[in-house]
């Protein structure tokens, strides 16, 4: 048995010579990796290449790897003459921000910087108040920031109901932050959506300026048998509308009962809930806030006869 390549003498008993060649197998060089680009911005595509040299006598077949960040993204096997070059060319996306090591088998790991475009990004967005009697002054805030890694110039359009009220260009140093702020009037009653640049909406509702009374109207009937109460609330606005609601309290038990909407283009439901835990009928006590979802009860004083609202933006009670 031959095991080293090159050229051998073989006798066989007394037969003449024979010159024996042995070629060496397909053996594989890699070398001159090459990696375009190495920095641009994400979503970055690169070309990854290199040279692989056959320096064998015989043809073979050579499987190459192509590496990201020390896992196997990619192989590819081809066929290399005897003594002859090829090369391998893997095409890939990076999409992840930050310097990334691409390497073929086991040439040296090459650097790639995948870097984040020039991105605004709107945070602490508020507009204050969310509610109020007209006219009312709403305040706009935010804060601006560049999360790229580069200079960028960005259009804000600061929109109430679809409609741009302030538009202005801003320039931002990479992770650089800017605060602006913005105050209109809103003198009509109703519903004031704002945003920024169509992104992330806040709610102002403007109440209109109406003298609501609420009159507690107290009827006490004697039961025998469960002791009811019965009383009868009004709501009158601008002396012009007005509801009634007539409830009972039994001993122990509790009553709902949905008022509306209030502001009317609001559409939010506000829902009165009444509870007597005694063992005997009480007169109630409201106090009221137009704009909660809840209410609470506590006992009627025997003059208490009517309350008075005069602002529907603030927590009144009587007394």
């Amino acid at each position: 048995m031959i095991n080293e390549p090159g050229t051998h003498t073989v006798r066989i008993n007394n037969h003449p010579d024979v010159t024996v060649r042995a070629l060496r197998p397909a053996s594989f060089e890699l070398n001159d990796i090459q990696v375009t680009p190495v920095e641009g911005i994400i979503p970055l595509n690169i070309e990854v290449s290199a040279r692989i040299t056959n320096t064998g006598e015989l043809s073979g077949t050579y499987t190459a790897r192509l590496y990201i960040d020390g896992a196997l993204v990619e192989t590819k096997s081809f066929s290399v003459l005897a003594g002859s070059q090829a090369t391998v060319t893997f095409r890939k996306t990076i999409t992840e921000r930050g310097i990334h090591n691409v390497w073929i088998d086991t040439i040296p790991p090459v650097s790639v910087n995948a870097t984040r475009p020039a991105t605004l990004n709107i945070k602490d967005f508020a507009v204050t108040p969310i509610t109020g009697t007209a006219p009312v002054t709403a305040t706009i805030t935010a804060t601006l920031e560049n999360t790229g890694d580069y200079p960028g110039t960005f259009n804000i359009n600061i929109l109430q109901n679809g409609a741009t009220i302030h538009q202005q260009t801003i320039t931002l140093n990479p992770q650089e932050t800017r605060t602006i702020i913005l105050q209109t009037q809103l003198t009509t009653p109703g519903t004031y959506n704002y945003s920024i640049n169509n992104a992330d909406y806040r709610t102002v509702y403007v109440n209109p300026q109406e003298d609501l009374q609420v009159h507690a109207e107290e009827h006490r009937k004697v039961h025998h048998h469960s002791n009811l109460l019965c009383n009868n609330l009004l709501i009158n606005r601008c002396k012009a509308r007005y509801r009634t609601f007539k409830f009972t309290l039994k001993p122990g038990a509790s009553y709902s009962r949905t008022i509306g909407y209030y502001p009317s283009d609001a559409r939010i439901v506000t829902t009165r809930k009444l509870y007597n835990p005694s063992r005997y009928s009480r007169t109630i006590r409201i106090s009221e806030t137009f704009r909660a979802d809840s209410i609470t009860a506590t006992d009627l004083q025997p003059n208490d006869k009517k309350i008075r609202l005069c602002n529907h933006n603030e927590d009144i009670q009587s007394g």
